[in-house]
């Protein structure tokens, strides 16, 4: 009777305790990162607002005019080259392949000459 006693006192202390550390979702990079989400979907919006354009416009640009720097610099938030991407005509991808063929012919030329 007393080691039946003393189990449920046991059961019923362990389940009044709390727990230990910060609470989820409470961690200062959490919540850094949560602001800066907000922020740049603010900032989108602003752009589409203010100036009537949007992201993918300027990344657009900036692909025609320097494409290897350009993806040099976003290549950390490209998908990974083993993520298999099974749109086939999706817009990235063949402003892409065109990017890559289009270094490929003055890489070419250059040879040539």
């Amino acid at each position: 009777m007393r080691e039946i006693k003393r189990r449920v006192k046991r059961e019923v202390v362990k389940k009044e305790s709390k727990p230990v550390g910060r609470p989820q979702g409470s961690g200062g990079g959490q919540k850094l990162t949560t602001r800066l989400n907000f922020t740049v979907c603010k900032a989108l919006d602003i752009l589409q607002e203010k100036y009537d354009t949007n992201l993918e416009t300027l990344i657009a640009d900036k692909l025609y005019e320097d494409a290897p720097a350009v993806l040099s610099k976003i290549q950390k938030i490209l998908p990974a080259p083993d993520v298999t991407i099974n749109h086939q005509h999706s817009a990235f991808i063949n402003a892409l392949s065109s990017v890559a063929e289009l270094i490929e012919e003055k890489a070419e030329d250059e040879q040539i000459h």
